[in-house]
């Protein structure tokens, strides 16, 4: 059986269950071919997930649990780093433990609008 089981997967059902006005979860879930009942072996743990955080959605007010959802998945997006971000990881794993720190101080004290020139200028050396 191969079924994305994620948490953005089970907030994603659950944002579409509570959208079209609620229903029963079991039968819900196995329209949408998600693992719908705990006796599904080894599978039935995710039921009990998504179960489970129905329950917290359930217990909020009804005019609050969409933006709970919602919320719930925007904790799940993880943003990406920006490109001198990573120029910045690629220029402190060439140097030495003494190098590392004092690109640190330097970067510390640096104005924002500076950091990204300086992280950019380093990379062309």
């Amino acid at each position: 059986m191969d079924v994305d089981v994620s948490d953005e997967r089970q907030w994603s059902l659950l944002l579409q269950l509570h959208t079209g006005g609620g229903g029963k979860l079991g039968k819900f879930l196995k329209d949408n071919g998600f693992p719908h009942d705990t006796t599904i072996k080894p599978m039935g743990k995710y039921y009990t997930h998504i179960r489970n955080k129905n329950v917290r959605i359930m217990a909020l007010p009804s005019e609050t649990r969409l933006d709970f959802i919602r919320e719930q998945m925007g904790l799940l997006v993880k943003p990406t780093p920006s490109v001198s971000r990573i120029q910045l990881i690629d220029i402190m794993a060439g140097l030495c433990q003494d190098g590392k720190r004092k690109l640190i101080s330097v970067l510390a004290d640096m104005p924002s609008e500076d950091r990204s020139e300086f992280i950019r200028l380093m990379c062309s050396i």
